[in-house]
């Protein structure tokens, strides 16, 4: 479990960690060899996101200020 959070911290971009805890009812507990566990899915290839940051330095404006409005009752018109 250690080993799953270090990596988990040691990510640079989004890292999801379930933790599952074996009932003390019954069968519950001998499921080891049913549930995956580890790292089950990890992508490299995407830049982390304060990487992605980069280019808005300088920029005065938000990103709600950069968003263009677009007039599309004339599609909403087609589809009704």
């Amino acid at each position: 479990m250690a080993r799953i959070l270090k990596a988990a911290i040691q990510h640079r971009g989004f890292a999801f960690v379930e933790m599952l805890q074996a009932c003390p009812k019954a069968l519950a507990t001998q499921v080891q060899d049913r549930i995956a566990y580890g790292v089950l899915d990890q992508r490299k290839d995407i830049p982390h996101f304060y990487d992605r940051l980069i280019p808005r330095q300088g920029l005065e404006t938000t990103c709600v200020e950069e968003v263009r409005r677009y007039d599309v009752s004339e599609y909403w018109k087609e589809m009704v």
